[in-house]
């Protein structure tokens, strides 16, 4: 048996187009799905079946085939056997009749309450106000606030349209060519979110002014999926997801990508550098280093002979390099007995101030390790960068 268009509605077989609108209006709202998150599979089998009763019973000559031949009978199939059969199954039942050629297939739920709410902000509704918005928003369109990043499954909705009554109808605004300066925000991701990718959900406040001046502001959450590799300054954009003004295209939302400053790595174009802290009998020694990669691995790190600070080890990359330096620490204070231990110590080992050695200069690292140990681990605590 096929459905009751009237009963889903709540209207009677005589309602006219103005109470047929606000039975519609009020059910749309009711069990639009954004409203009833806890029960949504529900919500949407409703807010399907509300539209296409609305669909059918606004359009005259739909409405006309209903009542004659019901749903089977709109849709192409056998009628009941309480309806007329004055037509053969798998032809067109309706050529001829009401200059209606088609069979009917509904329209999408989403599509029916856009264009419901944006005729009523254009005034085409015939029974209502130029606004259905008491405190604003008369080009509300679900289409722009719903699409974007993700499916219709994620959409948005934060207020509800009011109407007032009004006899006279006022021809729809038409739309400008213009279009509104974008609304703007940052995107602030971790350099680990950059590095790995990941799902932020960003709350924005848009604008929605009537044609008599009133507006509203409110809120949409969007859904972000950050792409691996992506960096500071990449732009996202949602078109037509903006402020809404009545003769104007909505305009764009765009989020521009802020990378939060990480506490030990820097990131220059794909490069990542990383600074090694070490105090100095270490560097003079030579020392294995463990680090933590930003996906979360431990990686060894080895250098031979003496650390400076122009030391530089390079760890190659699929798209960019892992770049590591030194900071080296000294002590913060050293006596005049500590100085002069250690000028011995390195003067000993075959190398001046003035005719430094470097790694393979003939210096007996063990020895002056040794001395310049047995001084520095003398000194007063405290430690200070080179």
């Amino acid at each position: 048996m096929g459905k009751d268009y009237y009963a889903i509605l709540g209207i009677q077989r005589t309602a006219d187009e103005s109470e047929t609108r606000k039975a519609y209006k009020k059910l749309a709202l009711q069990w639009h799905p954004d409203r009833n998150i806890n029960n949504k599979e529900q919500a949407e089998v409703k807010f399907k079946e509300i539209s296409e009763a609305y669909e059918v019973l606004i359009d005259k000559n739909k409405k006309e085939m209903y009542d004659l031949y019901g749903e089977e009978g709109l849709k192409g199939q056998p009628p009941p056997q309480n309806k007329p059969q004055n037509f053969s199954f798998g032809a067109d039942p309706f050529r001829g009749q009401n200059n209606y050629t088609h069979r009917y297939t509904p329209s999408s739920a989403d599509d029916i309450f856009a264009q419901f709410f944006q005729n009523m902000a254009g005034g085409g509704m015939g029974g209502f106000s130029r606004s259905p918005f008491m405190n604003g928003g008369p080009h509300f369109n679900p289409h722009h606030r719903f699409s974007g990043a993700k499916t219709e499954h994620n959409r948005f909705y934060q207020y509800e349209p009011r109407y007032t009554h009004t006899e006279e109808e006022e021809p729809p605004t038409p739309m400008k060519a213009g279009k509104g300066e974008p609304i703007q925000g940052n995107l602030i991701c971790s350099l680990e979110e950059l590095y790995l990718g990941t799902t932020k959900n960003v709350k924005m406040t848009k604008n929605i002014k009537d044609s008599s001046g009133r507006s509203v502001k409110t809120e949409k959450v969007f859904t972000i999926e950050v792409k691996k590799g992506w960096k500071e300054g990449t732009k996202i954009t949602f078109p037509r997801e903006g402020d809404i003004r009545p003769g104007e295209e909505p305009s764009d939302v765009v989020f521009y990508v802020k990378e939060r400053m990480h506490e030990e790595y820097e990131r220059h174009d794909n490069d990542l550098h990383l600074k090694i802290k070490i105090d100095l009998v270490d560097a003079l020694r030579g020392r294995d280093t463990q680090i933590s990669t930003l996906d979360g691995r431990k990686l060894k790190i080895t250098s031979e002979g003496v650390i400076t600070p122009q030391t530089r080890i390079v760890k190659k990359g699929e798209k960019g390099d892992l770049i590591l330096t030194y900071d080296i620490l000294f002590p913060a204070k050293m006596t005049e007995e500590q100085l002069q231990g250690v000028e011995k110590a390195i003067q000993g080992n075959g190398t001046t101030a003035e005719n430094p050695s470097d790694a393979n200069g003939g210096i007996n690292l063990g020895s002056l390790w040794s001395g310049i140990t047995s001084l520095v681990g003398k000194g007063d605590a405290g430690t200070a960068k080179m």
